[in-house]
């Protein structure tokens, strides 16, 4: 029991954080602050929303304790939580995924990164809120917003490369 009031105070911590770095609580609803949002913004905002996903799916492997009225209670409480992130996370992912083509490499490698976070921590998150809706769409999006990212990854180190060998081509030239 103490390893799901540990994990429950861990979550209540993680979402102090949130407000700090989105500017408002998870249950407002914000959209048009994100439209204005820097992708600077939105790329440590989804960092956040990513620990507080960890952090869900780090739950304690005691899932039969979910018989136990406490530990379903925290349980519920924090699906509903998620279920704000899962929206939150949407909007932002949707939203950067948009605004792709604007993104330098690094940004790209960075969002890449906390995507590829965030699928790690969906198995546990779905055998936490297993008869709960886990959001495919969601996951959908993180898919295809990461297979985009890998292309435009690979096609802008391929630019890179042949820059630096026309570069070398013409070092070599005036040499000669």
């Amino acid at each position: 029991m103490s390893e799901w009031v540990r994990w429950y105070a861990a979550i209540l911590e993680q979402n102090l954080a949130v407000p700090k770095v989105l500017g408002y609580h998870l249950y407002s609803n914000k959209k048009d602050k994100i439209l204005s949002s820097l992708n600077s913004d939105l790329l440590k905002e989804i960092e956040v929303l990513v620990e507080v996903a960890c952090q869900v799916g780090n739950r304690p492997d005691s899932l039969h304790l979910q018989r136990n009225s406490l530990v379903y209670e925290v349980v519920r409480l924090v699906g509903e939580e998620y279920r704000l992130v899962q929206r939150e996370m949407g909007s932002r992912v949707a939203e950067l995924g948009a605004r792709m083509t604007s993104l330098s490499l690094s940004e790209c490698t960075e969002f890449l990164n906390s995507l590829n976070r965030f699928e790690e921590c969906k198995e546990g998150i779905c055998s936490l809120l297993v008869n709960r809706n886990t959001n495919a769409d969601l996951w959908d999006l993180v898919k295809e917003s990461k297979a985009k990212l890998v292309a435009k990854i690979t096609d802008e180190e391929n630019v890179g490369k042949l820059t630096l060998v026309l570069k070398l081509q013409r070092g070599r030239s005036r040499v000669r």
